[in-house]
């Protein structure tokens, strides 16, 4: 649908390598042990589970920003739905109702589905 793109910073947790060797004696630390869920102290060489053993990162909240549009999008797209389904078996005003929610559906709808792909 859109282009994202993912702004990559350099990871400081495994210093662009990929691997962790923050605990001791160059160790996987424990952070990273439980992101694998693995059991037991003494783990060496596993990949970095900030980074995921890129050795570059993106932001958490970057990557929540660029993801919230669409899944906002589709939840309120989804409970007008429901709503209009719900009404029509139950609500005298089911012909307001679905002027509404057709409105606001078709303009998600629309700017979603009407962007130029390049």
């Amino acid at each position: 649908m859109s282009n994202i793109t993912a702004t990559l910073y350099a990871c400081g947790h495994c210093k662009e390598s990929g691997t962790c060797s923050n605990a001791k004696d160059g160790l996987s630390c424990s952070a990273c042990v439980a992101e694998h869920s693995l059991k037991g102290p003494h783990h060496f060489g596993l990949p970095c589970g900030i980074c995921g053993g890129m050795g570059r990162a993106e932001p958490k909240t970057e990557r929540i920003n660029k993801r919230m549009a669409p899944v906002l999008a589709y939840v309120v797209v989804v409970l007008l739905l429901m709503g209009i389904a719900v009404a029509a078996i139950f609500d005298r005003h089911f012909s307001e109702i679905l002027a509404f929610a057709g409105t606001v559906i078709g303009a998600i709808t629309g700017h979603y589905f009407s962007k130029q792909q390049s």
